[in-house]
């Protein structure tokens, strides 16, 4: 009966121990587990920083070429326009100087008859 009773003893706080070690063991677990998730998260936050400022990286880049292309268009408008108006001035000189011409001829001739 004692060796029973002390099989039961030893019995009883063998499994003690082996809870314990059971709960220590899970304990272990979760902490890696929830090291390990919170890592994941980390990168995945990570992951996602890079996205979005590669992304916004991206946006001021196509934003700074659409500008540069108003810009052109601009200037090149500014051009057209600025090439017509020269235009219309050299025609306006030339008519200009087409009337000075006759004037001179004008003179000419009355001083021919003049004399």
């Amino acid at each position: 009966m004692l060796k029973s009773l002390r099989a039961a003893i030893l019995n009883a706080l063998g499994i003690t121990a082996l809870r314990a070690q059971l709960s220590s063991v899970e304990n272990n677990i979760q902490n890696n587990v929830s090291a390990t998730n919170r890592i994941l998260a980390e990168q995945e936050l990570r992951a996602a920083g890079w996205h979005a400022a590669t992304t916004n990286r991206q946006l001021k880049l196509e934003q700074t070429l659409r500008n540069v292309e108003v810009s052109l268009q601009q200037i090149t408008k500014q051009i057209e326009s600025g090439a017509s108006r020269d235009e219309m001035r050299l025609r306006e000189l030339g008519l200009e100087l087409q009337r000075l011409g006759q004037l001179v001829k004008q003179v000419r001739d009355s001083g021919q008859e003049l004399s």
